[in-house]
Parts: C-alpha cells; sequence; structure tokens
C-alpha cells in the first residue's frame, strides 16, 4: 500500500493499530469516507 501512495497513517489504520500521539488521534480524519476515497486514489479494493 505504501508503494501505491497511501500514507502511513491509513495503512495503521486499515490494519486496526491505533495511533498514540495526540496529533494523529484527535487531527486525522479516519472516517469510513475518507479512508475509501485514500483506497480508491491507490486503486485498491476493501469491501466490495
Amino acid at each position: 500500500m505504501g508503494g501505491l501512495g497511501v500514507p502511513n497513517r491509513y495503512v495503521d489504520t486499515f490494519c486496526s493499530r491505533v495511533p498514540k500521539s495526540v496529533l494523529a488521534r484527535h487531527y486525522t480524519d479516519f472516517s469510513p469516507e475518507k479512508l475509501k476515497e485514500i483506497y480508491d486514489k491507490a486503486g485498491l479494493k476493501v469491501l466490495s
């Protein structure tokens, strides 16, 4: 996924790893809609 341009924080979310930093927990958009947008840009199919 990294090779497809997916940022590490979204790969971690996909793997159910919770961010530990305050910035990542409170200021990164981990909504399903945002994750779908990120994965669609990378050409990944998560749920069909």
